[in-house]
């Protein structure tokens, strides 16, 4: 039972770092323009 809760934990990991990535990225990109 703790795989899946690694696996989970991974998951929730990378989607908050792409999360992160984005926000990063549209931030740059509307300080660029501005």
């Amino acid at each position: 039972m703790s795989e899946p809760s690694v696996n989970w934990n991974r998951l929730y990991l990378l989607l908050i770092l792409v999360l992160a990535g984005l926000i990063v990225l549209f931030y740059g990109i509307t300080r660029y323009y501005s």
